[in-house]
């Protein structure tokens, strides 16, 4: 699906851990796009803006050394992936829309479905390939 605009990709586990937090800039350097990934698994949705919010720095970072359009938050493993439930983390958690272009939420019932996952790519490769 995202063959002709990637040509590699690379991971860094953002970590409190200074070895791993440079090791993750370096990592956003080297990418043309970068995407923030978020699993609710492990309970919240503690992007930006809240009490142990998880991203502040790293978005920002992410913004600045890539620009805006060329950022987006993937949050996956959640119950609802509606307009509802995305425009009450964006109002929460504003440096979301300040940072990234846009915020795609993965619900479990997307995965589920073929036609869901197929739409959230789509989605993504379209954000990727107008980003260039």
């Amino acid at each position: 699906m995202f063959r002709g605009f990637v040509e590699k990709t690379l991971s860094s586990i953002i970590s409190s851990n200074v070895n791993s937090r440079s090791k993750y800039r370096e990592t956003v350097e080297k990418c043309d796009f970068a995407i923030l990934y978020h699993t609710k698994n492990r309970g919240r949705i503690n992007l930006t803006n809240v009490t142990d919010s998880l991203y502040d720095e790293e978005i920002k970072h992410m913004s600045l050394c890539k620009g805006r359009k060329n950022v987006i938050v993937v949050v996956d493993d959640l119950e609802k992936s509606g307009y509802e439930e995305k425009y009450c983390i964006l109002d929460t958690q504003p440096d979301i829309s300040k940072y990234a272009r846009d915020l795609i939420l993965v619900s479990n019932e997307d995965k589920r479905h073929q036609q869901g996952i197929n739409n959230k790519l789509q989605l993504i490769g379209d954000l990727m390939s107008d980003g260039k």
